[in-house]
């Protein structure tokens, strides 16, 4: 079964990671699919209450064909074919 790592990535809109050879998922330097593999780890701290600032929110680093994206963990999906 093949995994297929959807980001909602400005202004593309949802966008298959698993499509880059080259993207980077996290601070870890993850390929997609083992950044999905690993659980997904966000690279924004814990979040103890209610963010006051942007900044504060939970947030993933995406490098995908040449850019690179903060992404919510919401604007995530996994599809299994």
């Amino acid at each position: 079964m093949t995994k297929h790592i959807y980001a909602n990535l400005a202004p593309n809109a949802w966008t298959d990671l698993t499509t880059d050879k080259d993207c980077i998922v996290s601070n870890d330097c993850l390929s997609p699919v083992d950044w999905y593999k690993s659980n997904g780890v966000m690279d924004s701290l814990t979040m103890n209450q209610t963010p006051g600032y942007l900044t504060d929110y939970p947030f993933v680093n995406v490098h995908f064909n040449g850019k690179d994206y903060r992404v919510s963990p919401f604007d995530f999906q996994i599809i299994t074919d």
